[in-house]
């Protein structure tokens, strides 16, 4: 941050870094856009492009972001980041993704065998598969 702030200052004045907890963001970041002074730089989940979009809060990076960068990018992740005005997806990019995840999927092995699902649970199925096993039970 400091080398950021010393190449920069005939731009940058003050670089204020601020950590808040995942259940205050959405608050703060609430109240900020109520009074107007949103950070210049701030985290915008998949979730939420769409309303920062729409409520002009963020600007495309289509004309400020180097284009092998943004090529470079998974297509997944990026296009939660994409916004045409109507759909997520397409259009132009609107924020940079911080990372990519997934969860780890967690199952009650004795209630599952209660609903003699002793055989299944050793197969590897799909979302789609699981959701039938699911609707059957």
């Amino acid at each position: 941050m400091i080398n950021l702030q010393k190449e920069h200052a005939d731009e940058i004045s003050t670089v204020n870094f601020e950590v808040t907890t995942q259940d205050e963001y959405a608050t703060k970041m609430t109240a900020a856009m109520t009074a107007g002074e949103l950070p210049d730089i701030f985290y915008v989940g998949p979730e939420a492009v769409r309303s920062y979009v729409d409520n002009g809060y963020v600007q495309p990076l289509d004309d400020l972001v180097d284009a092998t960068a943004v090529d470079n990018l998974w297509p997944a992740i990026k296009s939660a980041y994409m916004y045409d005005g109507s759909n997520i997806g397409s259009g132009s990019l609107y924020c940079l993704p911080k990372d990519l995840s997934c969860f780890a999927f967690a199952y009650n092995k004795d209630l599952l065998m209660k609903q003699d699902w002793s055989i299944r649970i050793r197969k590897i199925h799909t979302h789609g598969k699981n959701l039938q096993m699911c609707a059957r039970n």
